[in-house]
């Protein structure tokens, strides 16, 4: 399942927000802008609409802090639309799908508002309906030749695509499926490195050490990924070493590696007083450098480096997962700007179809991607985001501006953005979708 567009509203200082996706797309802002929020609406967005009702009070927790208080967006719905593309046995399908939640106030409950479902089939000019809800009233497709219009009840805190998935019969409950079943990544900038790699963490009681090809690494699990890779897929595992070798010249060749702690831990076994086993293996990964006369353990590098290696992990267990989309937040912050250039082109090459937003607020990433795939964070006297794409047929015209001041694009459009205090600015109406 591809990820075409995202849409989001109703999160934060957010105002509405389509993103088109095309492999790699960026948002360019200042800092405090709005750049990151946009992430965590996708990953509120997505986590929402995956997680089960019963996760979902834990999830408000989460993002308590992300209910609209500015003066323009407070009192909204937190509103989520996707457009996806799908093949099912070579026919392929544009799916739309969106819901509307409402937050908790101090009168009502968290509840999901609305609801909807549309697909069209290939060689079909028209999306068909498949799901609508409005409020609590919800009719669903129940036959290929019918109309949207059996009932269904709902419950407040579920969504219309949980329940129907349990519809064993259903003719397109492959799709819901899909859709309850979308993952992402989200590499957050702010994440401490030291946890990419750290050998031993325990989630909900249990230690997690260990991982592979097939499965996603979390913090904590990249040592092993890698050397499942390096066991189970050296084509894969030669792409990163490449990759590393080109992005940091000063290693000289690195291997994951196992090690054996049967020994040391087996009279802990069985011991009441321990709350788990642990583990009869850890992972690392081993590291030479030019300067350095012995292997050292990647924990010895540095924070940047330490990122470059779990982002390029994270790549390519994306691509060998199938994950639809991955979020980076300031992915300069990893790389010299001379050699950023170089890890997009790697980013793209190992993580496949996968869709990639990267969040920037560096003129000069606009150095490496393309006017078309970027999205500009618009100053305004509300203080909301808002991201627009420039137009096609501006660019020329942009760059041309620029070239006359002498400028780069990225330092010419910032540079105006200084000037712009209101969304409806003659410049942005002129220049940005």
């Amino acid at each position: 399942m591809k990820i075409r567009k995202i849409t989001v509203d109703g999160f934060a200082n957010i105002d509405n927000a389509s993103l088109s996706l095309s492999n790699l797309c960026a948002l360019l802002a200042y800092n405090n802008y709005g750049k990151s929020n946009i992430l965590k609406a996708i990953s509120f967005g997505i986590e929402l609409l995956t997680v089960g009702s019963q996760g979902r009070s834990l999830l408000l927790r989460k993002y308590f802090d992300s209910i609209p208080i500015n003066k323009t967006t407070a009192g909204r719905m937190f509103e989520f639309n996707l457009e996806l593309e799908t093949s099912n046995n070579e026919q392929k399908s544009i799916i739309s799908y969106g819901y509307k939640f409402a937050w908790p106030t101090e009168n009502s409950a968290p509840h999901f508002y609305s609801e909807y479902l549309k697909i069209k089939e290939e060689n079909v000019l028209k999306l068909k309906k498949y799901i609508v809800r409005d409020k609590q009233d919800c009719t669903y497709l129940a036959t290929p030749l019918g109309r949207c219009s059996s009932k269904i009840d709902i419950e407040t805190d579920q969504l219309a695509i949980e329940k129907l998935s349990n519809y064993d019969n259903l003719f397109y409950n492959h799709t819901l499926k899909s859709i309850l079943g979308l993952r992402f990544i989200e590499m957050n900038t702010l994440a401490d490195p030291k946890t990419f790699f750290r050998t031993i963490s325990i989630k909900g009681g249990r230690p997690m050490c260990s991982s592979n090809i097939n499965s996603m690494p979390v913090f904590g699990t990249c040592a092993s990924f890698a050397y499942s890779l390096k066991e189970e897929n050296k084509d894969k595992y030669n792409l990163l070493k490449d990759a590393i070798k080109q992005l940091i010249p000063s290693i000289i060749d690195f291997e994951p590696v196992k090690i054996d702690l049967k020994k040391q831990t087996s009279a802990l076994k069985g011991d009441i007083n321990i709350p788990f086993n642990f583990p009869e293996h850890i992972y690392d990964i081993r590291v030479l450098e030019k300067n350095i006369n012995q292997q050292i353990t990647i924990d010895k590098l540095s924070s940047g480096t330490k990122r470059i290696f779990y982002i390029l992990i994270m790549a390519i267990a994306a691509e060998i997962n199938k994950m639809p989309l991955v979020l980076i937040e300031e992915l300069e912050n990893s790389i010299h700007p001379s050699l950023f250039q170089k890890l997009l082109t790697i980013i793209k090459t190992l993580i496949g179809d996968t869709q990639v937003i990267i969040t920037s607020h560096s003129p000069y990433v606009l150095q490496y991607i393309k006017p078309e795939l970027l999205y500009l964070g618009i100053p305004n006297e509300n203080d909301i985001a808002i991201f627009k794409q420039i137009k096609k047929s501006k660019i020329k015209s942009l760059m041309l501006d620029a070239a006359t001041y002498d400028m780069s694009l990225g330092d010419y459009l910032f540079d105006i953005m200084l000037e712009i205090r209101k969304s409806a600015n003659e410049f942005v109406t002129k220049y940005f979708e």
